[in-house]
């Protein structure tokens, strides 16, 4: 049991607070504040992107969803209105960047969090290729403007991301089950032998 929150829930914890730290810093930074109010963005920082995983540990995957997270964002937003000195817009369009990436990404690409929740797994890539066709479909004669050729390549990148993280998942996924085989193997060995 101990050896297993060593291994992956202190690690994996760690790199969730550290990482909303250093957003948090990079994105309210301004040369005037203390380093006191440097601290306490930091701490909140480190705080707020473990909110998505506390319903996680009760069995609620739907925190992790980026269908959620602006909402969550926007509930963290007003309880940190008094400690930035930013517009309600800006606290909360920086702090839902905060959690896609400092929470919600590195879970995804960790152990596959579902992010559309609660539309299925492939619905995403789908819509995503859909888009981009519709995008193609729709310019005359495949011209593009450079704001047109701007969101074709952006989405071009988005869904080969996409399609990387997927595989990723897949592959960490693959990986698991054959550890879990191999232990089950070497337990059902042990039983033979004694």
């Amino acid at each position: 049991m101990y050896s297993l929150i060593i291994r992956s829930h202190i690690p994996s914890t760690l790199l969730h607070v550290l990482s909303g730290m250093l957003l948090m810093d990079i994105i309210f930074y301004r040369p005037t504040f203390s380093l006191k109010k440097r601290l306490i963005i930091l701490s909140l920082g480190g705080a707020f992107v473990l909110v998505p995983d506390i319903p996680k540990m009760f069995g609620a995957p739907f925190t992790h969803s980026l269908f959620v997270v602006p909402l969550i964002a926007l509930a963290l937003t007003y309880l940190a209105s008094r400690i930035l000195p930013f517009s309600f817009g800006t606290q909360w369009s920086a702090l839902t960047g905060v959690l896609i990436v400092g929470a919600v990404m590195i879970d995804y690409l960790g152990n596959g969090a579902r992010i559309f929740y609660p539309v299925a797994r492939e619905w995403w890539l789908i819509l995503s290729i859909l888009l981009l066709l519709l995008l193609r479909l729709t310019s005359s004669r495949g011209d593009f403007t450079k704001k047109g050729l701007r969101i074709l390549y952006t989405g071009i990148v988005l869904v080969v991301l996409l399609l990387v993280g997927k595989a990723y998942s897949v592959i960490g996924v693959e990986s698991t089950l054959q550890l879990v085989q191999l232990n089950q193997l070497y337990t059902l060995w042990k039983v033979i032998l004694y």
